[in-house]
């Protein structure tokens, strides 16, 4: 009896159709679905047998003109596999109070979901084979203006798992605009570096203007004098 031992093993999931069967019963068919490395060759399947290196061995081909999904060697992952759909979720009470909030998201076949806690926690199960073809991320993100530049090294941390992220998430999402405040001085300037005194109101995308209120008209817009005081790097 050969004893296939789990360090020698490398598990995959594959759903391009880039894999063809090299022998066996289906050679010729594509296969879609879990896939094993082991020393250098690839095998359909999640656990490693001898009967699958002796006759199931699969390499890269994209000339194959059959389809052979893995649902139909394993029907009851598929029946029991649930496929992601879009579920897009806003701060709670809760998160509001707390004045930061959560997302969660997954990317499957290259397509990239917002989906629930709970959901998450699915997808982060690795439950049957097909979770292996999941890629997940949470973002915890700040509703403070002074949080955008938390905002924006959380989203880059996410693009290292999924790198189109960025395309679901911004960094000033809810953020409100904070407005009616004044500054005496020692605190703002204008595009010259003249100081400002006066009202101003702080928005999420601009930063620092003039003016207690955000209006629709063109408004000056204000920089932080010292570096120490917050400042978005994207704004400003």
């Amino acid at each position: 009896m050969r004893i296939f031992k789990e360090k020698h093993i490398k598990y995959d999931f594959d759903i391009t159709g880039n894999w063809v069967f090299f022998k066996g019963p289906e050679q010729g068919k594509i296969y879609r679905g879990p896939i094993m490395h082991f020393f250098g060759k690839t095998y359909p399947g999640e656990k490693m047998t001898a009967k699958i290196v002796d006759n199931w061995r699969i390499i890269r081909n994209t000339t194959a003109n059959e389809n052979l999904d893995y649902n139909k060697l394993k029907p009851n992952y598929n029946k029991h596999f649930l496929f992601p759909e879009e579920e897009p979720q806003v701060p709670t009470k809760q998160e509001i109070k707390k004045d930061e909030y959560t997302k969660y998201f997954i990317e499957y076949n290259n397509v990239i979901y917002e989906t629930t806690k709970k959901k998450f926690s699915y997808y982060s199960a690795l439950k049957t084979p097909y979770h292996n073809a999941v890629k997940t991320v949470k973002i915890k993100m700040s509703l403070s203006l002074n949080g955008i530049d938390k905002n924006i090294a959380a989203i880059a941390e996410a693009r290292l798992t999924i790198p189109e992220i960025n395309t679901k998430i911004f960094p000033h999402d809810y953020i409100k605009i904070s407005e009616n405040l004044y500054t005496n001085g020692g605190e703002l300037q204008d595009s010259e570096g003249h100081e400002y005194i006066g009202p101003y109101h702080l928005h999420p995308t601009f930063g620092p203007m003039a003016g207690s209120y955000h209006i629709n008209k063109d408004h000056l817009y204000l920089y932080w004098i010292e570096k120490l005081t917050y400042r978005p790097k994207n704004l400003v």
